[in-house]
């Protein structure tokens, strides 16, 4: 009994050394977890300060399997990869799986599987995948494995932050232009902050990656415990809880192949009978949308029978000729005025060439017609009788999608027109003649009379030298104003031929601004030229001619310190040169009669140099027109022919 005891007694002494020197393998060992502080619902820290989420409920079950005891360390994801790679924390209990991590940490088996989306606001239409990012501004958390998708792209600006939310809440307020983020988290955030209506998802997923349990490359033992937890609460569905908590329960198939089978034929009863009754449904809109068009047919059809009826009356209610012509030649349309003012009996489906009429068109004109273009002139027909009808016409393309389709020969009798037209001309020429007449007379009666007061007091005063001094200067003066006159008559009447070419705008204005030099000093008047290195096509002298008229008219109606500009500026074939002032103007009764011959406002005027200067831009292909409002100024525009130099 005694030695039984003493027994026990150094046992128990052997066991209490023992457990001095050798550690308790019951002792728990720690785990520094790190994770994301803000990356929710996988790991956040909430309100409260406490550290949760699905990698969190994860990490705890796991280490309980394995035996340790985790203790936490919640930090910006940055951090927490740096943490690992300088082993100041053993595991990271949320990390997607890429190639470039695996060359830096070992990974457990997958825990979930993670994707990333592109988020924008609401209103964004421009925006749709990844394609659509160059030259916006993008935002991503800092560490995450989409920047590696962003960085590829070329002309993106990236601009990292710390976590999701903050990403998103600038991503609301405009700062960026979209968010590359994972998808369960963006959506999470925007759910609880109740911010849905604000962002949306657009495109497909941008990277589908596995998430597991990462460690250092070198922590093999820590991997197999950490599988080894992993593998056991997946097959204890403690794994399908906590999924089941964050993201919706797993429903567990435990049917068999009967089970499997009756879902198949329900499924294909179901779609069977989905089938008939749209079958039946369709059939009835079918049938009801025939009615409809039936209706709507009919409808056409009575629309474009009315149609027709309108444009045949329409047609023959116009009193010009209308003779419609397809690109074949064959007349397909066509009015009873044609036949009434050509005489001519006109078919259907005749080559319109078979008309008498098509004798006395110009066929270069028709021809212009089939290639897209107006084509208008005059024609005279001879009756029977003897009488003639005079006859305008046009040739009118009919242009359709691939081209001209035909032609529209629009015919006019203009006999009692063109009568009238040759009565008003001949009234107008005969009072154009009075007015130039009565001009000459008043211009002539002026020096003629001065002339014959002074011979008829000749033989009264043939002694006196003072006399004869003043007849000896008035009457030459007289004499060379008449000549004058008659010279600027016949220059009117009969102007010299002209002689075209070149003619380059800075040397001719260079001339014209030499000659005034000296008289725009004396009135203290701004000379302004600019030919801008244009080059027109007339006769040099009677440009110069011209020009140096207008400009001595404008230098005329200035007052002191005016303005005169001669500028000259392209437009299509044309040269535009135009001669203004700010001088006292013209009134609206004198504008229309400034190019009349000898009508004047001034009281040594001859009233012929405007309608020459008229007279010699009409010679040399050109036209001109003036423009005045009292008080303001004139101006006076010519348009000559432009000078293309090859």
């Amino acid at each position: 009994m005694e030695k039984r005891i003493l027994k026990m007694i150094l046992v128990c002494m052997i066991l209490s050394v023992f457990t001095m020197f050798v550690p308790s393998f019951a002792e728990e060992r720690v785990l520094r977890v790190a994770g994301d502080n803000n990356y929710p619902p996988y790991e956040f820290v909430d309100e409260k300060g406490e550290f949760r989420g699905f990698a969190v409920d994860i990490m705890n079950a796991v280490g309980k399997e394995a035996g340790y005891k985790i203790e936490y360390l919640p930090m910006a994801w940055e951090d927490a990869l740096h943490a690992l790679e300088k082993n100041q924390v053993d595991v990271i209990q949320c990390m997607s799986i890429t190639e470039s991590r695996k060359a830096k940490f070992a990974y457990t088996d997958s825990i979930l599987e993670n994707s990333a989306a592109l988020f924008v606001r609401t209103e964004n239409t421009y925006i749709t995948s990844l394609e659509d990012l160059k030259g916006k501004r993008i935002a991503y958390q800092a560490g995450d494995v989409g920047y590696e998708k962003l960085n590829a792209l070329e002309g993106v600006e990236l601009i990292d932050f710390r976590n999701q939310p903050e990403a998103l809440g600038i991503l609301i307020r405009g700062e960026v232009d979209a968010v590359m983020g994972n998808r369960l988290t963006g959506k999470y955030i925007l759910q609880k902050e109740q911010l849905v209506d604000k962002v949306k998802i657009v495109g497909e997923n941008i990277s589908v990656n596995s998430v597991a349990l990462a460690v250092s490359k070198e922590n093999t033992q820590l991997l197999n415990d950490l599988n080894r937890g992993l593998l056991k609460i997946k097959k204890n569905s403690v794994y399908d809880k906590i999924y089941a908590k964050w993201f919706g329960e797993l429903f567990a198939s435990d049917s068999t192949q009967l089970n499997q089978l009756v879902i198949v034929l329900g499924f294909v009863f179901a779609v069977s009978m989905l089938g008939i009754v749209l079958v039946i449904w369709l059939n009835q809109k079918l049938q009801r949308e025939v009615e409809r068009r039936t209706v709507e047919l009919d409808q056409s059809k009575a629309l474009l029978e009315k149609g027709n009826r309108q444009k045949d009356n329409i047609l023959e209610s116009i009193t010009s000729g209308i003779i419609v012509i397809d690109n074949k030649e064959m007349i397909i349309q066509y009015n009873s005025a044609a036949r009434k003012i050509l005489k001519e009996r006109i078919k259907l489906g005749q080559q319109w060439r078979l008309l008498g009429v098509s004798e006395k068109i110009n066929m270069s004109g028709y021809k212009e017609a089939l290639s897209g273009n107006n084509f208008t002139d005059t024609m005279v027909i001879e009756r029977d009788n003897g009488t003639a009808v005079h006859v305008q016409y046009s040739l009118i393309p009919i242009k359709g999608p691939e081209g001209t389709e035909g032609t529209i020969l629009l015919i006019n009798d203009f006999t009692n027109e063109k009568g009238l037209m040759d009565l008003l001309s001949q009234n107008d020429k005969m009072n154009s003649l009075s007015r130039l007449s009565a001009g000459i007379a008043h211009e002539l009666k002026n020096p003629l009379n001065s002339i014959n007061a002074y011979v008829n007091k000749l033989p009264e005063h043939w002694d006196d030298a003072e006399f004869k001094s003043y007849f000896m200067s008035v009457v030459p003066d007289e004499i060379k104003r008449l000549n004058v006159l008659l010279m600027n008559l016949l220059d009117y009447t009969k102007p010299s031929s002209t002689q075209p070419d070149y003619i380059e705008l800075d040397d001719l204005f260079e001339e014209v601004d030499r000659l005034f030099k000296q008289k725009v000093v004396e009135k203290r008047v701004t000379f302004i030229s600019d030919a801008g290195e244009l080059v027109c096509w007339g006769d040099s002298s009677h440009l110069k001619q011209v020009l140096i008229n207008l400009v001595m008219n404008s230098y005329e109606a200035l007052a002191e310190r005016g303005h005169i500009h001669l500028i000259a500026t392209p437009e299509k074939d044309r040269v535009v040169i135009k001669v203004s002032d700010d001088g006292c103007g013209i009134e609206k009764e004198t504008l229309e009669k400034v190019f009349e011959p000898f009508y004047t406002t001034k009281s040594d005027g001859t009233g012929i140099g405007l309608a020459i200067c008229r007279q010699l831009i009409l010679e040399n292909d050109g036209e001109i027109n003036v423009e005045s409002e009292m008080g303001k100024g004139t101006t006076f525009t010519i348009k000559l022919p432009k000078f293309e130099i090859s």
